[in-house]
């Protein structure tokens, strides 16, 4: 827990200079995108340049040698004749410079990439410290029942159901006590989230902005374990459950149906801390 507190820091520290950086260069009403420059590169063209002045030198030497043994003479080839050769074997051999396109970076777009990626590294870190012990459960849960999406009674063959009952994670004191200390954790979590927000966010609206989209995905994963509880431990359709109200004595699972009562308080506990607005 003290190493993710520690992270959390990180990524609060990272967003509230991050979204001062956005605030101080938007009145200057930077809209274009990145430059794209144009230069031309003669890297290629001064090696071809030298290798040309090294073959043009070696050639005169040997001119110059054929020409004294011959008496003089220029070869039959007129002065304009001969540096125009030389022109089209110099280009021919990579003497003309290459363009290079130089695009600066959009340092925009990039503060917006990095504020992004720090609430998104937020947000996984505050979902997981609220609700990481349900999310492991069903984890859990559906690698026993595959091709299932959801462990929902609906969606669970009798097999797999029987399957998974049988099994550590679906006994009911280990889902009550999972649950239990989510729900201590969730709520000690939740009651000085917003003051320790406050020490790197001073908008109270920029601070409601960033914690909702962990406790909608809290509140999904809490969904998701009441509905996997609800398979194992009732006999009364979900929507029965969430609506609340004593089972009917003598009714078929009337034992399971008081387990399930038995878990919704806890339920209905973490659900209204999840749905209070920070």
């Amino acid at each position: 827990m003290a190493s993710s507190e520690r992270s959390k820091d990180r990524d609060l520290f990272a967003i509230r200079h991050l979204l001062a950086l956005r605030e101080r260069i938007a009145p200057f009403g930077i809209t274009r995108g990145p430059a794209v420059r144009r230069r031309l590169n003669w890297t290629a063209a001064r090696g071809a340049l030298a290798d040309f002045n090294e073959k043009h030198a070696r050639r005169r030497s040997k001119a110059v040698h054929r020409g004294a043994a011959k008496g003089g003479g220029s070869g039959g080839l007129s002065r304009f004749a001969v540096v125009r050769a030389r022109l089209a074997a110099f280009v021919r051999d990579g003497g003309v410079p290459r363009v290079t396109t130089v695009q600066s970076p959009d340092a925009r777009k990039d503060l917006e990439k990095d504020v992004k990626l720090a609430c998104a590294r937020y947000v996984d870190a505050l979902h997981r410290d609220l609700v990481g012990p349900l999310d492991a459960v069903v984890a859990e849960a559906k690698a026993l029942c595959p091709g299932v999406d959801e462990v929902r009674a609906d969606r669970l063959s009798p097999a797999q159901l029987t399957e998974l009952k049988g099994v550590e994670v679906a006994q009911f004191d280990h889902v009550a006590e999972t649950l239990r200390r989510t729900r201590r954790s969730a709520t000690a979590i939740l009651e000085g989230l917003d003051a320790h927000l406050a020490l790197y966010l001073e908008n109270p609206t920029t601070r409601k902005v960033l914690v909702k989209p962990a406790k909608d995905r809290a509140a999904k994963s809490l969904a998701d374990y009441k509905a996997f509880a609800h398979a194992l431990f009732s006999a009364k359709p979900l929507g029965d459950v969430v609506d609340g109200g004593p089972p009917p004595p003598g009714a078929a699972g009337d034992d399971d149906d008081r387990r399930m009562e038995a878990l919704k308080p806890h339920f209905d506990v973490l659900a209204n801390a999840l749905s209070t607005t920070t």
